[in-house]
């Protein structure tokens, strides 16, 4: 995105280079530092591999990556991966109560609460032990602005916006605290120091992107919208291949155009599939597809 499809800076032979950012705030962005051929397997339920550089970035990537360990985040891009877990967890969390998804009182059944924790420890591979989820879930139903339950009131809505603000805080002051008292005299810059997460607060967002796993992502009722947005993805990208770039958007047109090969096709495909908006890829596939789609 911001090497390329982002147009701002090009050179004489009309090759992009995107926002042209520095090395320093690029690295921040990469929070895969590595090619597919070392890729690793994420501690979450799914098992996903991850990685986060494709064939075609990695000259790109290695003018990024010039003088850097191998395969080692920089302290910034360790920072963004921290405020990306800290984010999507709390967020979720408050979004899936918001919409009805979790139910808080089921939390205060002690045969629910155990399922929940086993479900919690099958979502993060086991990595924290169950004694420390259960400290954690205790920790955070103390908390002064937690909610026993659910109806959309306004003081309820008040009251979880103060929890939100208030685990977010928390996470926050007490990672900056241990990241502080473990690099002393860094220079915090690029690979000088590392963030350092203390246990408790690694169970505590476990604990919220468990909630939000067992009671929306692993229900049964939601693997059928799951199921239809994937297939929905898959048949616009078909689609799009099938009409030889004839729909994409001139950036991506100029892409195709370039393509030597299935494979670069296939990554001019991926990358305009990525800027589009759920209504926008929705629209675009109805116009496409239209009668022809199947139906989920």
């Amino acid at each position: 995105m911001i090497t390329r499809i982002e147009q701002k800076v090009y050179d004489s032979n009309g090759q992009s280079f995107g926002l042209n950012l520095t090395r320093a705030t690029l690295d921040a962005c990469c929070k895969y530092p590595w090619t597919r051929e070392f890729a690793v397997n994420d501690t979450g339920a799914d098992r996903s591999v991850k990685f986060g550089v494709y064939e075609d970035d990695v000259p790109i990537f290695n003018w990024i990556r010039e003088g850097a360990p191998d395969r080692l985040k920089c302290f910034e891009a360790q920072i963004m991966d921290f405020s990306d877990d800290v984010a999507y967890s709390v967020h979720d969390f408050e979004d899936a109560i918001v919409e009805g998804f979790i139910q808080l009182e089921e939390l205060n059944v002690q045969a629910n609460e155990d399922a929940i924790v086993t479900e919690i420890e099958r979502w993060n591979g086991n990595r924290i032990p169950r004694h420390e989820l259960v400290a954690a879930m205790n920790r955070l139903q103390a908390n002064q602005f937690w909610l026993d339950s659910w109806q959309g009131e306004p003081i309820q809505a008040g009251q979880l916006k103060n929890l939100t603000s208030n685990v977010i805080g928390s996470f926050v002051s007490r990672t900056t605290e241990a990241t502080f008292a473990s690099n002393p005299g860094s220079s915090f810059a690029r690979y000088a120091a590392d963030v350092v997460v203390p246990p408790e607060v690694e169970a505590e967002i476990a604990i919220f992107k468990g909630l939000v796993s067992y009671f929306l992502m692993s229900a049964r009722d939601r693997q059928t919208y799951y199921e239809w947005q994937r297939a929905l993805l898959i048949e616009l990208s078909n689609e799009l291949l099938a009409t030889n770039g004839e729909y994409l958007d001139p950036f991506s047109r100029i892409a195709w155009a370039n393509a030597k090969d299935d494979v670069q096709k296939h990554r001019v495909i991926v990358d305009q599939i990525a800027v589009f908006t759920d209504a926008a890829a929705l629209k675009l596939h109805n116009g496409l597809i239209g009668s022809k789609r199947r139906t989920f």
